[in-house]
């Protein structure tokens, strides 16, 4: 719901944000973090990203942040995106790029795997199944029928306050039902597995920070 509150600031109070995603358990958790003072009201839905519960052309502005590498129709998902948006709309893409570490699910897999665990979903280890290239990326948005498409590599620094903020981080990931239902002693040793992937990025103050790359792309409907 990150992308969703800020969404909801940048829109104001004339404005309306409806947050969508098909586990209901991360719409439960959208909804449990109100957006500010000031801001959008928020409408969440638990819908598949090929079939958005709203009107044709109901939106300025459609996002999709990290989310194109789980669906299993991505040029559906996209033409998805230019129907629910007004002409001369918006979408804007956030994806990881190849040729980099893709945080924090390369740390994620390996800890998973090290103690065992059966894969979360078909490709759920397979890192190079998480990443577009900027051509690629282009080119779901132009079949699409999006035009003044603008996707490039972007590095940036994601933020956690500590270690264990960040393995608290995999519930709200594919990957959090799989550690939850695994028994207590196996989910401290995938903890603890993770914990120390993650400890390279952690600074003198016990912050992290950590570089990710991803493809940022804009289009226009």
């Amino acid at each position: 719901g990150v992308v969703t509150r800020a969404a909801a600031r940048r829109a104001g109070q004339t404005g309306h944000v409806l947050a969508t995603d098909i586990s209901p358990a991360m719409i439960a958790f959208n909804a449990a973090h109100p957006p500010e003072p000031g801001a959008a009201p928020i409408r969440t839905a638990v819908a598949p990203a090929t079939a958005l519960p709203c009107a044709d052309g109901e939106f300025d502005v459609a996002l999709c942040q990290q989310g194109m590498p789980f669906f299993p129709d991505r040029p559906g998902a996209v033409r998805e995106l230019h129907r629910v948006l007004r002409p001369g709309g918006v979408a804007g893409i956030s994806v990881w790029t190849p040729g980099h570490e893709v945080v924090p699910f390369g740390p994620m897999n390996g800890a998973l795997q090290d103690v065992g665990a059966p894969e979360p979903f078909p490709g759920g280890y397979d890192e190079t199944s998480y990443v577009l290239s900027p051509e690629q990326v282009h080119d779901l948005l132009a079949d699409a029928g999006f035009t003044r498409i603008d996707a490039r590599e972007t590095e940036l620094l994601t933020r956690w306050p500590s270690v264990d903020a960040l393995v608290d981080a995999v519930h709200g990931t594919p990957f959090g039902a799989l550690l939850t239902a695994l028994d207590g002693e196996r989910q401290k040793q995938v903890r603890a597995v993770m914990a120390g992937r993650f400890s390279r990025w952690v600074r003198d103050d016990g912050t992290l920070a950590i570089p990710t790359y991803s493809v940022i792309a804009r289009a226009s409907r």
